[in-house]
């Protein structure tokens, strides 16, 4: 099985791929892995269960035009009775890879991105996209990580008959809550151990909001000392000045800025409730690793926000800054038992829906299914 994917730079997408293999696929099936772009954060963690990694180091023209080469001599090599393509652009790129087979594999996508607008898109992201849609009737199987972005897809003319919905997995032996790290956490960064902490992950992207999440935390703590501030991301450390000058400066001692971390997991011990104010999601990891550790959540309505959460976690509307702020408010008002309960509550249901056994069944169940029929030819 060949997965093409766009990088394996820090990133969801990224780390599914990760997860999956580990979590049993890497023994299941010969599998190989290309990524678009150069090596990145998870090429040796991919090594390291077993996976063959090739990165093409496609960017520049003329680097593209040898990255091809170097493609077409790789499915010559490893001949994939499988093709698949993780994000738009490996989709892409597995459509080329699965012609060169002569159609004689099949051809799979994996979808992990919303599809609000269009124009919301970069301009050649909105090129691939349709091109996605022209092709998609070729596709064995279209995998969306969300049922949003499903709806979304086959709205847009992605063909129907292909979609299946396939969540992230979660390895619950990874996210748990650690008294331990929550001290260690806290003292590395000078937080009492008895103050409230409001968390943040993600990637510095408009689409995140992180503006919007500080403009509601800067309302807050600076009335409420007890509260203090872990936001973790690429991009997002105190060497982004747009960011940190969003605070007064009488509360930027209790806001801290980590920027990327490997750690994140242990990170997530130290928090009391965790926030995800993006505009826009399909499928937000950090949600359901936060659940997962027993922590209690606040997020925006988006993507599948609300299935992931349940009843175990507060909802604010998409785009509404007073909501989200409200909603946030009222976590902090709540006893830390009630909190702590509700975190526990969130964590059977990742336990229960989520669960990366289950998810890797799912992807083996269908590989197994598609490896049993006649190549279907387009």
């Amino acid at each position: 099985m060949l997965h093409i994917i766009s990088s394996l730079a820090v990133g969801g997408a990224e780390q599914a791929l990760y997860r999956v293999l580990k979590g049993g696929l890497a023994t299941s099936f010969d599998n190989r892995v290309v990524s678009l772009k150069s090596h990145g954060a998870f090429s040796e963690k991919i090594r390291e269960v077993g996976v063959q990694v090739d990165a093409l180091g496609a960017g520049h023209p003329i680097a593209s035009f040898f990255a091809i080469k170097d493609l077409y001599d790789i499915v010559q090599e490893f001949s994939p009775d499988i093709i698949q393509g993780w994000m738009y652009h490996g989709n892409f790129v597995a459509r080329i890879a699965w012609r060169m087979t002569r159609d004689q594999s099949h051809l799979v996508w994996n979808v992990r991105h919303s599809l609000y607008d269009l124009a919301d898109e970069k301009l050649f992201t909105r090129q691939v996209i349709r091109a996605n849609r022209y092709w998609s009737p070729e596709v064995s199987t279209i995998i969306y990580n969300s049922r949003l972005s499903n709806v979304q897809h086959e709205k847009f003319g992605f063909r129907p008959e292909s979609g299946v919905v396939i969540p992230n997995g979660f390895d619950m032996s990874v996210h748990f809550s650690s008294a331990a790290n929550n001290f260690n956490v806290r003292d590395e960064l000078s937080i009492p151990h008895s103050a409230l902490v409001v968390g943040h992950v993600g990637r510095y992207h408009p689409v995140k909001n992180h503006e919007g999440f500080l403009r509601a935390v800067a309302e807050i703590i600076g009335d409420r000392k007890d509260v203090h501030v872990i936001l973790a991301g690429r991009g997002v450390d105190s060497g982004n000045d747009k960011l940190v000058n969003l605070l007064p400066k009488a509360v930027r001692d209790r806001v801290y800025f980590l920027g990327e971390r490997s750690d994140v997991p242990r990170l997530m011990c130290a928090m009391d409730l965790l926030c995800v104010s993006s505009f826009s999601e399909a499928f937000p990891n950090v949600l359901a690793e936060a659940m997962a550790t027993g922590i209690p959540c606040v997020s925006t309505n988006v993507g599948d926000s609300a299935i992931i959460i349940g009843d175990e976690g507060l909802l604010a509307k998409a785009n509404d800054s007073s909501d989200f702020l409200n909603c946030l408010q009222s976590m902090l008002a709540m006893t830390g038992s009630d909190r702590r309960a509700m975190g526990q509550r969130a964590r059977c249901r990742i336990e229960k829906f989520y669960s990366l056994g289950g998810v890797v069944e799912k992807y083996t169940g269908l590989y197994l299914s598609l490896l049993a029929q006649e190549v279907r030819k387009a």
